[in-house]
């Protein structure tokens, strides 16, 4: 009795340490993945922040020499390189857009086609071929 007494408390043990180890591991883990997080998120404000900081200097750069060559009108330089920023991010949405619509169109175009096969292989004829068949007005004409 004393024997089996014995193995059970060393069981014990033996689980407290594997559970003690599971919940270590797992704190760890936690711990790995918020410094991960955090220097990924501390390495998108870097990045984004030397974007907007290069994009500036590009902008700032480009006003300036407008407004040289305006007669040192610099004003006009900033207006310029202004109008032209909004009209090139204005039209770049605008061919987004359009290439978006025209996307979605041929997607959905190919699935009603697709959809016409798979009734012409099972049925031997589709819902187009039924509408021309039927007609458009098929339901105001007179039974013959």
């Amino acid at each position: 009795m004393q024997l089996l007494l014995r193995q059970f408390r060393e069981l014990g043990a033996y689980c407290s340490y594997y559970l003690t180890a599971r919940a270590d591991s797992a704190r760890l883990g936690l711990r790995n993945a918020l410094v991960s997080l955090t220097l990924a998120a501390l390495a998108f404000v870097v990045v984004a922040s030397l974007s907007v900081t290069a994009i500036w200097f590009v902008l700032n750069g480009a006003a300036e020499g407008l407004g040289v060559l305006f007669g040192n009108r610099h004003w006009a330089g900033s207006l310029l390189t202004g109008s032209l920023l909004a009209a090139g991010l204005g039209g770049g949405m605008w061919c987004i857009v359009i290439r978006l619509k025209k996307t979605a169109r041929e997607r959905t175009v190919a699935k009603y086609e697709n959809r016409n096969s798979r009734q012409q292989a099972r049925y031997g004829h589709n819902v187009a071929d039924r509408a021309v068949a039927n007609g458009p007005d098929a339901n105001d004409r007179e039974p013959q």
